[in-house]
């Protein structure tokens, strides 16, 4: 009997095992969105330190409110030269930015997401609220115990200025800890770098993060100051009106 017990709980162990290796790369993907994206909501501030290739540091504070997976709203506070700078992420593919010194918003157009926000190493297209699995076809590149490597190619219809990405997926806790973008050569051009994941409120976010432009050798690290979640933000903070005040 014995015997028979210890076969049957060796089998119920193999089963196990092959159902978490089983995973397909677009389940991977869709946990990894539902880790991004638990909050409801959720109001941030962060200190953000651009380094140029030379050394050469320019510190901003900014805020941003999110609201789903499609909603988001980035403002600069400061310095005095960046306040009121603003982005904002609707659904369907909308963007729109606010200059104070023009005191107007204005529509991004697709051909230009590409564009650095505000001389930081993000672009408009990096900014967006969106879910990897609604733009992006996964396929599994590696794994290990400790984390999953996707290489991730565009879906028909996606508009996007990057021809891959490929994301490293912490395999405990499915959040993405790594990006690298690549042109449509390609070529590597960005990478995104999670340094430490923080817990708010039981959600999980980049606590202290870094993109460098492989390129110019510029980096922008953003390190979160205050969190907020799950506070029922109201549709009106994501509106044109809302940006340019």
């Amino acid at each position: 009997m014995n015997r028979i017990i210890s076969v049957l709980a060796v089998f119920g162990v193999t089963v196990l095992s092959l159902n978490v290796n089983a995973q397909s790369a677009d389940q991977i993907l869709g946990k990894a969105d539902s880790v991004l994206n638990a909050a409801n909501d959720a109001k941030v501030t962060s200190t953000m330190t651009i380094t140029d290739k030379g050394g050469a540091k320019r510190e901003r504070t900014l805020e941003l409110y999110q609201k789903g997976n499609d909603k988001r709203l980035v403002r600069f506070l400061t310095p005095a030269d960046q306040k009121g700078i603003a982005f904002l992420s609707l659904p369907g593919d909308n963007q729109f930015l606010y200059l104070p010194a023009f005191g107007k918003v204005r529509r991004i157009a697709s051909h230009v997401k590409n564009t650095k926000f505000a001389g930081t190493d993000y672009s408009y297209e990096d900014l967006e609220a969106k879910r990897y699995t609604a733009q992006w076809d996964a396929t599994l590149k590696s794994k290990n115990a400790s984390e999953y490597v996707l290489t991730l190619k565009p879906k028909k219809g996606t508009k996007s200025d990057y021809g891959q990405l490929e994301i490293t997926i912490k395999a405990d806790s499915y959040y993405p800890v790594r990006v690298e973008f690549f042109n449509k050569k390609g070529v590597a051009v960005k990478r995104l770098t999670v340094k430490e994941i923080g817990k708010y409120s039981g959600v999980l976010m980049p606590k202290d993060s870094e993109m460098a432009d492989l390129q110019s050798g510029s980096t922008t690290r953003t390190v979160l100051q205050g969190v907020e979640v799950n506070k029922g933000l109201k549709d009106e903070v994501f509106t044109e009106r809302n940006l340019a005040r």
